[in-house]
């Protein structure tokens, strides 16, 4: 099934999470699992001091990134469309004060603007076909004086080094299973420049790099 023939956004998403679940520290490649982490690790240290402070993570997934924010927080607010991460997420943060909400997140979501503090993005935007309006969703619902931190994948870097270990003939024994070229799921794809002009009409850009190292990774 691809987007354009479910009609169904949301079932579409939860077979795609079926497929691809991200799988951070049980994540059996390697160097996938060293990006990964180093991925949670940037985006936790932007977030700052948490104390006191309203946090939603936008395309949580199955929380393994909700999963390791600080307590101290005054909300947590957790957001996917597919219903089955969700239903994941609930048991990565068991014990965890989390509010889980299955919704759209190009779709008005039910808080105030300005509602929040701290607003976590990561490896979302390239899964959502109308990615703007979720943009635009995030800017209202970000409080003035707040932070938004975003991560996408950098489909130029990826697929190169993919490129280059298949025509080695080494991708299986480097890569294993994982797909041999851009994901099913990813709808778009982002280099800096075009990540830049998506959220410039929106934000302030404090700063851009790459992941796992400052100018070489394949996460802006």
């Amino acid at each position: 099934m691809t987007i354009d023939e479910s009609h169904n956004l949301a079932e579409w998403n939860n077979i795609m999470y079926s497929k691809h679940p991200t799988r951070g520290l049980l994540e059996s490649n390697i160097l996938v699992r060293f990006t990964e982490n180093s991925r949670f690790a940037n985006v936790i240290r932007l977030c700052g001091d948490v104390k006191d402070k309203r946090i939603m993570e936008i395309g949580c997934e199955q929380g393994l990134l909700t999963s390791r924010i600080p307590n101290g927080y005054k909300e947590l607010v957790a957001v996917d469309i597919s219903s089955r991460a969700l239903e994941d997420a609930k048991k990565f943060c068991k014990g965890k004060e989390v509010k889980f909400v299955v919704q759209d997140g190009t779709q008005r979501l039910a808080y105030p603007d300005g509602y929040f503090d701290i607003i976590i993005c990561s490896e979302t935007l390239e899964h959502v076909p109308k990615y703007p309006a979720m943009i635009a969703q995030m800017r209202r619902l970000l409080n003035p004086t707040g932070r938004l931190i975003v991560t996408v994948p950098y489909e130029k870097a990826i697929t190169g080094v993919k490129t280059f270990f298949r025509r080695i003939k080494l991708f299986s024994l480097f890569f294993g299973k994982l797909e041999s070229h851009t994901s099913e799921w990813h709808v778009n794809s982002f280099d800096k420049k075009s990540l830049r002009g998506a959220l410039e009409p929106h934000f302030s850009i404090q700063q851009m790099r790459l992941i796992p190292f400052l100018f070489v990774g394949p996460r802006i």
